[in-house]
Formats: C-alpha cells, structure tokens, sequence
C-alpha cells in the first residue's frame, strides 16, 4: 500500500483520536516526506512493504546523523516515524513495529534556564516604562505578555490561547487549552490582575483572545507572539538571540523554588506531569546558590 496515502489517514488519526495539534501534524508530515524523499532517491518502492526492515530506517538514522544534525532533532524525526509505524502496526498494515529491533537516540537532560535577576528585572522595568510613556495598547500587551510569562508561567501556547471568558480577575485564575490539547487552570497574582484588568479596559472588550495580533483586532498567532516578544527584547537591550518566552517560564518556577515553595506544589504551578521535569529546578538552584558563594569567597583570605 502507498504510504503517502497511509500517513495522510495517520494525520487524520493523530489529529482525532489523539487530539495532536496542528504544529505536531505538519511536523511530522515534514519529517515523513523527507524520509519518503530518501527512500526514493535510493530506488526503494514507497511502499508499506519497505518498513517491514528496521536496517531500512536505522540507515536512514545514520543519513541524518552524517547529515551532521544534532541528536535531539534526529530523535525528534525518529520519533515521529515510530508513531507511524505503531499506526500501522496498530493497523494490522505490519507485523511489528521496526522500531522494536533498535533504539533511537536518548532524550538529552537539560537544565531549565532562567533569566539573571538583572535580566528579569530589566525587562520588566523597561515594558512597564515604556508603556507608562507611551499609554499604547501595543506596549501594554507586551508588559501582559512579560507579567504571565515571569509571574505565571504560561507557555506561549497558553498565552496564544487565553480568552477573557476563562480569565477570572476577580479570584485570580485563568483555564486555558495547554500544551498537548489538555486543558489547564493557571494562577495569576494580583499584580498580573491588575496589568489585565488594563488592557481588557484598553479593548473595550470581556470577550474572546487576551492577545491580540499588533496590526489587527485577531487573535495573535503563535509566530507573531514570539516576534513580539523579541522585538521588546531588544528595544530593551538585551540579547534577543538568548532569550525567548520560554525562558520567562523557567524563570518563574525557579523563584518559586527558591521562594520556599514545596516541590511538589511547583510541580501543580507549572503544570509538570512528571515531577522529573520539576526537579531540574532544584538543580538550577544548587548551581545559583554555588555561584553565590563563590562570589563571596573569591577574595578571601
């Protein structure tokens, strides 16, 4: 059976069943045209017949590591052709998955990375200020955009997704359509409140997305949020090729392990189904309180 056809009816399948977002779909239908690029360079049939040999997509593991691409993102084109596979197994379309017969490349640890408190701070005093100057609804949303980020900790894809209906300001907390379609309740301090009672006020409106594209009264994509973003990042100062949303995240459940917070209740904050994700915070402490006693004893006697 043709496998372009097989994997148009898997996005359909990931997109349904599984509730897969529209970004993973395109991704993995990249990652599968360029492995259905290389099976035909090859003079291999495109044919579900061609996954029945696991040697056929370990080699093509080993063209993407001569490619000199690094091991997460050969882990992530992996990955998505494992699910396609498993679709078909699934299927009754193949016997086994080839993935059963060999390992793809490990997850690589990292810490979180959260800004210096010079950085956090600079950010936030210059939005503010600017906006103060200003009194413009585009340098208003960028202090939002920053205040949920560092003292909420919203994902990107939930800031793209708040609607001033599931945004209670009067108790603090706001529901929103997360990160794997799953739905989450985030908390937000008064003074998040106070920046969004603000704006809603500078809309004119209670009703639909939070953030708005800079051009238009439409809900902000997920691009022309990150560009937003870096474009106040740099009027700021600071190095835009460092420092992205995420890194506010990560930013803000560093403070509140270091606030005194218990781990397991960062773990409900930021929304971590597992708590090894949350634990790489307390990591990102030990190194912080490292430095600072370095700091105070370089120059001792």
């Amino acid at each position: 059976m043709d496998l372009m056809d097989l994997h148009n009816d898997f996005s359909k399948y990931f997109a349904l069943e599984k509730g897969r977002t529209q970004g993973t779909i395109v991704t993995y239908k990249y990652n599968f045209n360029e492995f259905a690029r290389w099976i035909e360079i090859r003079g291999m049939p495109l044919d579900v017949s061609v996954l029945s040999d696991y040697r056929v997509l370990k080699n093509f593991m080993y063209y993407l590591f001569d490619r000199k691409l690094d091991k997460q993102t050969i882990r992530q084109r992996m990955l998505s052709l494992k699910s396609f596979c498993k679709y078909l197994s699934r299927e009754g379309l193949l016997e086994r998955n080839p993935f059963d017969r060999f390992d793809v490349p490990k997850k690589e640890k990292s810490l979180p990375k959260p800004l210096s408190d010079e950085h956090r701070d600079r950010l936030l005093t210059f939005t503010k200020s600017r906006y103060e100057k200003s009194k413009n609804i585009r340098d208003l949303q960028a202090v939002v955009m920053v205040e949920l980020g560092l003292k909420a900790g919203l994902r990107k894809g939930a800031m793209r997704n708040m609607l001033w209906e599931n945004t209670d300001l009067i108790n603090g907390f706001v529901r929103v359509i997360d990160k794997g379609q799953k739905e989450k309740c985030y908390v937000i301090p008064p003074s998040v409140v106070q920046w969004l009672k603000l704006l809603r006020l500078g809309r004119g409106s209670d009703r639909g997305h939070v953030l708005l594209s800079p051009r238009s009264r439409t809900p902000i994509s997920i691009t022309s949020l990150h560009d937003e973003f870096k474009r106040y990042v740099k009027l700021s100062g600071l190095d835009a090729t460092e420092i992205n949303l995420h890194r506010l995240r990560h930013t803000y459940g560093t403070n509140l392990f270091e606030g005194g917070i218990d781990i397991r209740d960062v773990q409900e904050a930021m929304g971590h189904e597992d708590i090894g994700s949350t634990l790489g915070y307390v990591e990102v402490s030990k190194t912080n309180l490292r430095e600072k006693i370095k700091r105070v004893f370089s120059n001792a006697k």
